[in-house]
């Protein structure tokens, strides 16, 4: 149960709206992991690891009580369904070879994240507390109305660390490390809207059936019936991407027993 409040005259609290929630939801969660591992020799291995999980949510979200908007008490049903997964896969190497007593690891991987939610509804009733039941449909703007919402997004990333030891090279203890690393990310996103309204001329339709009846496919009319308004905003949708780019070396040198220089960009 959930009240809100004004202030009204000389700070006396006034009810907005007193409502008693119901919520009923169905969930299922499943997701999976893998990871192969490889070795071509001592000196060489490679690894591919995967992740994977996938949730689903079914939704019925009710509330009835007072409104002071409408004077009176209201009903209100929310049927929402929606998904979410992600997925993330990465190849590694390590490698050791003789030149330079190298030591080499890189890596590869790919993830995309989704949510997909096909057809969230919501309509309004007013409301007879003493039967327990919705009566007659509301023409308010949140009646009828229905989205549709789907959000995409991967990601590329790669990487490369490669160690070398010089000292047999310049005769000085010296160990040289370089790598890079570039990543690319890309987010769709779509959100339509729409909204049931009255159409031209006299609403020839029951107002006190239930709403898979009421808003059945016979009551969209020209005249006299429904109409489906697509109310979707110009900032309902965008398309962003990320790129980056990045480098470094590093060189560990000792000059002496007891100087050792470590610097790097």
């Amino acid at each position: 149960e959930r009240k809100w409040y004004s202030m009204g005259y000389q700070g006396r609290q006034k009810i907005l709206a007193d409502f008693t929630f119901n919520t009923y939801e169905k969930k299922v969660d499943w997701g999976g992991i893998l990871n192969v591992g490889f070795e071509l020799s001592p000196q060489h291995k490679f690894s591919f690891k995967n992740f994977y999980q996938r949730k689903s949510n079914d939704q019925v979200r009710e509330y009835f009580g007072y409104h002071e908007t409408w004077g009176q008490d209201i009903w209100d049903r929310r049927l929402k369904w929606y998904e979410e997964y992600i997925y993330q896969g990465q190849l590694l190497g390590n490698h050791h070879i003789s030149f330079g007593k190298s030591d080499i690891n890189w890596r590869v991987s790919y993830s995309k994240t989704g949510l997909e939610e096909p057809d969230q509804r919501e309509v309004q009733y007013f409301y007879d507390r003493e039967a327990g039941e919705p009566t007659l449909w509301m023409d308010s703007p949140r009646s009828g109305t229905r989205y549709f919402a789907d959000l995409g997004e991967y990601r590329w990333d790669t990487g490369l660390d490669w160690k070398l030891d010089l000292e047999n090279l310049i005769k000085i203890p010296t160990k040289l490390k370089w790598g890079f690393s570039y990543t690319y990310q890309d987010r769709d996103f779509t959100y339509r809207r729409f909204h049931i309204r009255r159409g031209p001329g006299i609403l020839d339709v029951d107002l006190s059936l239930d709403p898979q009846s009421l808003y059945a496919p016979e009551n969209f009319k020209v005249r006299n019936g429904w109409w489906l308004e697509e109310t979707t905003r110009s900032t309902d949708a965008y398309d962003a991407w990320e790129r980056n780019v990045a480098t470094y070396a590093m060189l560990d040198l000792l000059l002496f027993d007891k100087l050792r220089t470590v610097g790097g960009i």
